[in-house]
């Protein structure tokens, strides 16, 4: 038997074998996904709306179309001046590689299995780094078929938080490297910094505010390193967050400074109130259902680590493992309130709307725990320990599993069925991404209605791209192309204002056929639509793209990240 159990775990070690496993493992887990397409997830809606826009832009040359003029019924939205482009980069590839042939459903079904397969690939190569080979595949198994990671997928449709379980691993490994004064540490940290945030925001958070600064401990109780190999490891480390900055930067600065031009303030109130969702409250959990998932992994996973922590105790060279599982528990407290004032409107974690967001991170700790915990063989006694983590992580298994599968069976229901209908139709938007204020008229912390869409589009269905007000004054031309740019022509009998079909946003200026500013464009009325002003007689206009000057400075900032990357990357080269 325990021959047998050896040639599996040399088997299962290679590279070759390694690869093959979890690439079928990806591809098992979001089978489902593959052939049915994703089911009606929480952010289905969204998610179709962005995808649809965002590869179609890609395809015709816009490489990151920051402005979706079908969302809203064409009333347009800034949606990915907030939202990080990154898993929609893929999808926009995995579009053109399949040749557009792919149902949207579909097409983020294997969206879902990309990101799992790299999600594991990235475990094996972290786990790898200091376990030996089986130990490393055995993560990557364990980290794609998760339970929050396959809850992400099937359940919320969260593909940002998808992407960023692929770079988690690589974060880790650039931070360790970093810390310890590895050769190229502190250029593999910042990239991976960077890829992170261009995945998603709040987990990127979650890793400067909570992961890091634990990780960092742990090396100086691992490691006892005197004061000023502490601090050359602490200088590393903040010059590889401020190299991930500014690499995404392009993207970081214009999503925090231009809020102000959004709803984003009403998405940390009522409903996204991250103090609603602590699990020492859950009397004030507005959804039960979610209380009911997180709360069982939550348990499960405080279980898993409290006993991979016992199970280690007085264990040599089992620093790092204590380490992962003590960072588990440190997250899981956090998540469950036990510092209530990091979750007050003060902290920076107060933006995450859901502290259960931090399973993400507890995920990849725990799974780098049990990976490093095990034994280097493979003998009965490890195979028991594997059934006790499989056992202890059941109920949790079990409980999103049916959770899973009752989303295909909501995909039925004729309620459903008529919001994802509407949604194709008037191409729904998050509201956050409505003009200020306009989210709180429609009580966006009400959750998703068809019907709230329709009081907000229902006015300007049958309108014209352009008219004026009062009507009949002018006669409105408006030809735009994919970014909202354009001629317009306007014949007006006497002074008039024209009003664009879209919603106000920085994002354009008007200008004359010889290149001279034309009439300022101004919110207006109660959702505030885009308008200026003509004179009398014929005027001739150029719709142009001017975001504001934030975005240059953002692409400016990546672009000298860049070079510093780049001329980091030489000096190695050359020092080598």
């Amino acid at each position: 038997m325990t021959g047998a159990l050896r040639y599996v775990a040399a088997t299962v070690g290679r590279p070759w074998a390694a690869v093959a496993l979890l690439v079928l493992a990806g591809l098992a887990v979001t089978g489902p996904s593959l052939v049915l397409g994703t089911p009606p997830t929480d952010s289905a809606t969204f998610n179709r709306t962005w995808t649809e826009q965002f590869s179609r832009l890609f395809a015709a040359g816009l490489l990151w179309p920051r402005w979706l003029p079908d969302s809203f019924d064409g009333l347009g939205s800034p949606a990915f001046f907030f939202y990080a482009p990154a898993p929609f980069w893929v999808a926009a590839v995995l579009d053109l590689l399949t040749l557009g042939l792919l149902p949207n459903a579909v097409l983020l079904g294997l969206l879902g299995a990309v990101l799992a397969i790299a999600s594991g690939l990235a475990m094996h190569a972290w786990v790898a780094r200091a376990a030996s080979p089986w130990r490393a595949t055995l993560a990557g198994l364990l980290y794609i078929a998760a339970p929050f990671h396959l809850f992400d997928h099937y359940s919320r449709g969260a593909l940002g938080e998808l992407a960023a379980y692929a770079v988690l691993p690589l974060v880790a490994a650039g931070a360790e490297d970093a810390l310890r004064g590895r050769r190229g540490g502190v250029l593999r940290l910042g990239a991976a910094l960077a890829a992170l945030l261009l995945s998603h925001l709040p987990v990127s958070l979650v890793v400067a505010v909570l992961v890091l600064p634990c990780q960092g401990l742990g090396f100086l109780f691992a490691c006892r390193p005197r004061l000023a190999a502490a601090g050359m490891a602490a200088l590393r480390v903040s010059g590889s967050v401020l190299l991930g900055l500014a690499l995404a930067a392009s993207y970081v600065l214009p999503a925090l400074l231009l809020q102000g031009h959004v709803s984003m303030h009403d998405m940390n109130e009522g409903y996204y109130d991250p103090r609603r969702w602590l699990l020492i409250a859950p009397g004030g959990w507005p959804n039960r259902m979610m209380l009911v998932v997180v709360g069982s992994l939550a348990l499960a996973y405080a279980i898993a680590a409290a006993g991979m922590l016992a199970l280690l105790r007085g264990a040599r060279d089992a620093a790092a493992p204590r380490q992962w599982a003590a960072i588990a528990l440190v997250l899981l407290a956090v998540m469950a309130g036990a510092l209530p004032w990091l979750w007050e409107p003060w902290s920076p974690l107060a933006r995450l709307q859901f502290p259960w967001r931090l399973l993400v991170p507890v995920e990849f700790a725990l799974v780098t725990a049990v990976a490093l915990g095990l034994p280097a063989g493979f003998d009965r006694r490890t195979l028991g320990g594997m059934v006790a983590v499989v056992l202890a992580m059941a109920p949790a298994v079990v409980v999103g599993g049916g959770l899973i599968a009752t989303r295909y069976e909501v995909a039925k229901l004729p309620r459903r069925q008529t919001t994802e209908a509407a949604a194709v139709s008037q191409r729904f938007d998050a509201f956050e991404y409505l003009p200020p204020g306009r989210a709180t008229r429609l009580g966006a912390n009400q959750g998703l209605r068809g019907e709230t869409y329709e009081s907000l589009v229902a006015p300007y269905r049958d309108r014209a791209p352009a008219w004026s007000e009062p009507p009949g004054t002018a006669t409105v031309t408006l030809s735009p192309d994919n970014r909202g740019a354009g001629s317009v022509a306007v014949r007006a009998s006497t002074g008039t204002r024209i009003i664009l079909r879209r919603f106000y946003y920085p994002l354009w200026r008007l200008e004359d056929a010889a290149g001279a500013p034309g009439p300022v464009i101004a919110p207006h009325g109660p959702d505030g639509l885009a308008a200026f002003e003509v004179p009398a007689g014929e005027t001739a206009l150029r719709l142009v793209w001017s975001p504001p000057p934030v975005m240059a400075a953002g692409a400016a900032v990546s672009l000298l990240g860049f070079l510093v990357l780049l001329g980091l990357l030489v000096r190695l080269r050359r020092a080598a």
